[in-house]
């Protein structure tokens, strides 16, 4: 008899990246430090609409005292030194000289460049190929909706993609498409298109979809606190309401949605918190590049 693999959340669990303990007061200490910032952030921004409003005001007193045809040939002046890129090339590189020769510009410019090699590694990653920059950014605090902390299931997790290679961590990392900075909410693991994407776990298939970044996309239910999230999909191997054993086919891997090669991004959501997948399916399970 077929035994039920649905996993469920381990005691002691804790999605806060943060293990320090602290007591009442600090947390209250905390809140109300948090208050007094919304507060100053709400002052701020009515003052900032004040002063929108007030140099409005100010731009039609100006037009009006200094004629429309006078305000026509300033409009012309800086459309003519907006197109000539010459000129704003002549007065950039003036600025950049005279800025240099500024001791305090050259400390700004000096202390911006550690800071910045601080969170962004200096590899870039071709088409996701990213595991050394990633290794570098394992101690940043994970943003909202994803974690960092070790979550316990009560169940051994299925490989979700047989021998593949993986590509890319949990983490940040420069996106393979246009190079900006962001969180990866998965993991990615390189395969030929048309190979097997296997349930692992026992469950429910809850969506299945199709978006610009994702592209086709299956979302697995396993519990009430428990998903799993398949994407970049060539071809769907079942439908939504669909029940799913572990190890079952449920999707082809693909290259739709923003991907840069055939790959299938793979997340693990406990109560729609994404988190590390690698705390259930062990590095040693696939290739990957050093």
């Amino acid at each position: 008899m077929d035994t039920d693999k649905r996993p469920y959340l381990a005691e002691n669990n804790d999605l806060s990246d943060s293990y320090d303990e602290s007591d009442s007061n600090e947390s209250e200490e905390l809140n109300c430090k948090e208050s007094k910032i919304k507060r100053t952030l709400n002052d701020h921004y009515m003052i900032s609409q004040i002063c929108i409003f007030l140099c409005i005001l100010l731009f039609a007193f100006c037009i009006k005292a200094i004629g429309t045809s006078r305000t026509q040939s300033l409009i012309e002046s800086y459309n003519y030194y907006n197109n000539d890129r010459t000129v704003l090339s002549r007065m950039k590189n003036k600025l950049y000289t005279l800025a240099d020769k500024i001791p305090v510009t050259r400390k700004l410019k000096s202390a911006y460049k550690d800071a910045k090699h601080i969170f962004i590694a200096d590899e870039k990653p071709k088409g996701g190929e990213d595991i050394e920059q990633q290794k570098e950014n394992k101690m940043q605090k994970a943003p909202y909706g994803s974690s960092f902390a070790p979550i316990k299931l009560s169940l051994k997790m299925g490989n979700p993609l047989e021998n593949a290679r993986l590509t890319s961590y949990f983490g940040y990392r420069e996106s393979p498409i246009n190079g900006s900075y962001g969180f990866h909410t998965g993991i990615d693991l390189a395969m030929p298109t048309g190979s097997s994407v296997l349930s692992v776990y026992d469950g429910e298939v809850e969506k299945t979809g199709q978006s610009d970044s994702f592209g086709n996309y299956v979302l697995v239910r396993h519990s009430k606190t428990i998903q799993t999230f398949y994407a970049h999909l060539s071809a769907f191997s079942c439908e939504e309401g669909d029940k799913v054993k572990q190890g079952g086919e449920i999707a082809k891997v693909g290259s739709t949605g923003w991907s840069t090669g055939p790959h299938l991004h793979f997340e693990v959501r406990i109560n729609e918190v994404r988190v590390d997948p690698l705390w259930y399916l062990p590095v040693s399970l696939y290739t990957v590049d050093v």
